[in-house]
């Protein structure tokens, strides 16, 4: 499996908590949902990414939630949506 079609698999997954207001267990949820240890470990890298020290420390989330979409969608080159929904599930294990 190429890492385009894991990033797709990751995405999807990420999509599918969009309508979920439990933020806490976004990592739980994401990793429930995804089918193969590759997935996984690229997830988890993403998501190490997305709590990254460096993205959160401003002085308010807005700040730290911009930084840290610009940088998965560099990064990892993944969808906007996907990025926004990263920086917000991060942004609650930061407030």
């Amino acid at each position: 499996m190429e890492d385009k079609d894991l990033l797709k698999n990751i995405a999807d997954a990420i999509l599918s908590f969009a309508n979920s207001n439990e933020h806490m267990v976004f990592e739980k949820f994401v990793t429930e949902n995804l089918t193969n240890s590759k997935e996984k470990v690229l997830f988890n890298s993403i998501w190490l990414a997305t709590l990254k020290f460096e993205n959160w420390n401003y002085a308010d989330l807005q700040t730290g939630y911009n930084h840290t979409v610009q940088l998965l969608k560099s990064k990892y080159a993944l969808d906007e949506n996907v990025c926004k929904l990263l920086a917000n599930a991060g942004a609650y294990q930061w407030k």
